[in-house]
């Protein structure tokens, strides 16, 4: 298997509906996702229940840091836009200094 596969084989993983499937692709060893609303017919009721908003609403508390840190990350333009380098080292450092900046922002 390769070693990619195994990243999240000792972590819990907190994705939101964009990542459907993800545990066929990886070893997690605890996965959280939220409930979605059911595409039901007219007339039929398609609301979650009180439990699994709770469940939502506790997934989406312990996930908005991250969010949020990555939104001010991103601020640096030259993140968002398309990268054309091709060597995978430049990027990382790219991405490091993009995160250090972040950081020297909100210290």
């Amino acid at each position: 298997m390769p070693k990619q596969k195994t990243w999240f084989a000792q972590k819990t993983v907190l994705v939101d509906l964009g990542f459907l499937g993800i545990d066929n692709d990886y070893q997690i060893n605890e996965l959280h996702i939220p409930h979605k609303k059911k595409r039901v017919k007219k007339g039929d009721s398609n609301e979650l229940s009180q439990e699994q908003k709770n469940e939502n609403r506790k997934i989406g508390a312990e996930r908005i840091g991250v969010e949020h840190a990555i939104g001010q990350v991103k601020r640096c333009r030259f993140l968002h836009q398309t990268i054309r380098i091709k060597r995978l080292n430049l990027l990382d450092k790219i991405v490091g200094v993009a995160a250090g900046l972040t950081n020297f922002r909100n210290s």
